[in-house]
C-alpha cells in the first residue's frame, strides 16, 4: 500500500511539473522563439526544414517543439501572423512568443533569426 501512495504522489508531482515549452520562466510565460526556416539539412525525407524552436537552444530534430510544411496554428495579432505564415518556408524569425496545446502565441515578431 505504501508503494502504491508513493507512486501516486509522485505521479501527481511529475503531472505538476510544467514542460519546458509552456514554462519557459520569462515574464508574461512569453520566451524568444524561432519560426521558420531551420537550417537542417537531411539525405532523406522526413526532413524538418521548417519549424519552430528555442532560440537559446540550436535547431535539432529532437528539440523542436513543431515541424512541417506549413506553419502551426497561430493567436496573435494579424500582422504578425500573416508576416508568420508569408516567411515561415524560406526565412527563419525571431518572435517573443510561447508554444502550448500545439498553439504558437505570438506575442511580438522581433525581425529575422
Amino acid at each position: 500500500m505504501k508503494h502504491q501512495l508513493r507512486a501516486l504522489i509522485a505521479a501527481g508531482y511529475c503531472l505538476m511539473t510544467p514542460s519546458v515549452a509552456v514554462a519557459d520562466g520569462e515574464a508574461g510565460g512569453f520566451t524568444e522563439l524561432q519560426v521558420g526556416r531551420t537550417q537542417i539539412l537531411c539525405y532523406q525525407e522526413p526532413c524538418p526544414w521548417n519549424g519552430v524552436w528555442r532560440a537559446d537552444q540550436p535547431a535539432a530534430p529532437h528539440a523542436l517543439l513543431w515541424s512541417g510544411d506549413l506553419p502551426p496554428p497561430m493567436r496573435g495579432s494579424e500582422e504578425d501572423r500573416l508576416y508568420l505564415r508569408e516567411n515561415y518556408s524560406e526565412h527563419c524569425t525571431l518572435i517573443a512568443g510561447g508554444f502550448r496545446d500545439g498553439v504558437l502565441e505570438v506575442a511580438e515578431v522581433l525581425g529575422r533569426c
